[in-house]
């Protein structure tokens, strides 16, 4: 399961609930603790991947499981900041399945995408109405697309990303708010897929594109008006865009060229100058998406190494283990809320052997 993960990396990506926002420096010790654990039934299977979770203000959970639930094909779910289920939308296939990526925009609407290889992806809408019921809508049905990575600007405009599928756009595009799908960027390429989105604290809209041919650089595209590349070290194959620093530096992480490990390797592009630079390499796999960045450029996240961990690499590239896993790792990145709690999810384990969501408190 952790090498097609791997695989899928540069396709389904989410955007981080953090883009845009600078958190304090966290912590340096952290105490775990699994939060819920699935139980394959009507709550859902395994947590999916690598879109990880999203967090609200008041500490409670969104997410995605890729299969069951009471229409069969996944659903999307609330767990409060106390660990208590709620199932928000069960799909039941002809409303899209296997869903993958989910955002959540300042009104607490949801977002999110349906992806399975041979069908039609889609881009839908919850919003919640009264009795915290929500209601589905379908906004897009992307016949013969495969729509990944989203995110959502502070006045409603949907951005995301399509790839996978050579016969469709592999392409950056916007969903205006209340508009229809726009194709705002295109790769140009059949082996040019695209990443991830990330809008930083000045509004810029930024996406990755990732090669799966041996011998193609990825790049750094911004898309504000006119259009600005920034090349990735020749080594590299793509990249997944993680968040921005108090000082407007953009920091993310990179497989090696054509996905190969071990060439993963946290970087860091400084916009004054253009520049991307490595920060850390990973000589032992690589770490999942997301990675959540504090205001001092430290960064956050869970590796996918044979050691197991959660880690934090310091703008100087000094990596620091802040926890390790048992028979169980990690199957996804993180998140952190407002008081510095971190949060991910196991793809299985637990008490059903369903998948949990685990959350990493500060040591006082």
């Amino acid at each position: 399961m952790e090498e097609n993960m791997k695989k899928g990396f540069s396709l389904l990506v989410p955007a981080l609930v953090w883009f845009g926002l600078c958190l304090p420096a966290l912590a340096q010790t952290y105490t775990y603790s699994t939060l819920y654990s699935f139980k394959n039934v009507n709550d859902g299977k395994a947590p999916n991947g690598p879109s990880a979770l999203i967090v609200d203000t008041a500490g409670n959970l969104y997410g995605t499981t890729a299969f069951g639930g009471e229409g069969g094909a996944g659903t999307v779910y609330e767990l409060s900041a106390e660990g208590v289920y709620t199932s928000l939308h069960a799909f039941s296939f002809t409303d899209g399945y296997y869903p993958h990526d989910l955002t959540r925009d300042s009104q607490g609407n949801l977002y999110g995408t349906t992806w399975q290889i041979g069908s039609p992806g889609t881009v839908f809408k919850l919003v919640e109405g009264s009795g915290g019921h929500y209601i589905f809508t379908n906004l897009y049905d992307a016949d013969y697309a495969e729509p990944g990575s989203l995110t959502v600007d502070t006045e409603g405009n949907i951005f995301g990303t399509n790839g996978v599928n050579p016969g469709s756009c592999l392409c950056l595009f916007e969903i205006p708010a209340g508009g229809q799908w726009e194709d705002i960027y295109s790769t140009g390429g059949d082996h040019a897929y695209p990443g991830n989105v990330l809008i930083d604290n000045a509004g810029g809209v930024y996406s990755s594109v990732n090669y799966d041919a041996v011998g193609d650089t990825g790049y750094i595209i911004e898309v504000a008006g006119g259009t600005q590349r920034y090349d990735m070290p020749t080594e590299a194959g793509g990249a997944y865009l993680a968040g921005q620093d108090a000082a407007g530096n953009i920091y993310g992480l990179t497989w090696g060229e054509s996905g190969v490990d071990p060439g993963s390797f946290l970087f860091k592009l400084d916009l004054s100058t253009g520049i991307v630079s490595r920060v850390y390499t990973f000589t032992d796999g690589g770490p999942f998406a997301p990675l959540v960045v504090d205001s001092a450029g430290n960064t956050y996240g869970a590796s996918a190494s044979s050691n197991a961990n959660v880690f934090k690499i310091t703008p100087q590239g000094k990596e620091t283990v802040l926890y390790t896993f048992g028979k169980s790792g990690p199957g996804s990145g993180l998140v952190a809320d407002g008081a510095g709690n971190l949060y991910g999810f196991t793809y299985g384990g637990g008490t059903y052997d369903g998948g949990t969501i685990y959350k990493l408190m500060p040591a006082k």
